[in-house]
């Protein structure tokens, strides 16, 4: 082999070399690169899962709240329709009371007065205390109006219906007479 055989030959193993250099360069950038758009890829990914999880949890939050919503207007229906089966109730016992051989029937309708009040107060109904208090128009409304000197004015002096309240807002007023004094009107 001649010198310029050997040259050549030392030169293409070097040429060789340095373009295996230069393709194992572009094959590793080209590697990273693509390892580095996967991984944007995979933040991606990360991002709308984690988006989807957070929409998730709120509709399930929001669903709960409009569940318990409807559950307490069913409840605000129900406990509306048994108080007129509870002024029923009352008004019979209040008839009872002066008929004296009705004692048994009297005791029987208290007996069941006392368990629906009791059953409604579970559910979260509570009696307006009005008798003796000072009328708000709030939670009473005035039916009658007397005329009473001894009595101040604005004072409860009789409950024609009881009021209530439900889970703290005001299912119904309670209809009452009211004392007016003819000294304090000015």
């Amino acid at each position: 082999m001649n010198r310029d055989d050997q040259e050549r030959g030392i030169n293409s193993v070097e040429n060789q070399e340095q373009n295996e250099s230069v393709t194992n360069e572009e094959g590793i950038i080209t590697l990273q690169k693509a390892l580095a758009d996967e991984k944007n890829r995979s933040n991606e990914y990360l991002n709308q899962l984690k988006y989807l999880q957070a929409d998730i949890e709120n509709l399930r939050k929001s669903t709960k709240k409009e569940l318990d919503i409807t559950v307490q207007r069913a409840n605000e229906s129900l406990i509306s329709k048994l108080l007129v089966v509870l002024d029923d109730m009352e008004l019979a016992l209040k008839s009872t009371l002066e008929i004296e051989n009705y004692r048994h029937l009297k005791s029987g309708f208290q007996l069941i007065l006392e368990k629906m009040q009791h059953i409604l107060e579970k559910e979260g109904l509570v009696r307006i205390d009005s008798l003796g208090k000072q009328f708000d128009p709030t939670c009473h409304e005035a039916a009658d109006q007397i005329l009473r000197e001894d009595q101040p004015n604005g004072l409860i002096i009789e409950e024609i219906k009881p009021g209530y309240f439900f889970k703290g807002k005001i299912m119904r007023s309670s209809l009452v007479t009211v004392a007016r004094n003819p000294s304090e009107i000015p």
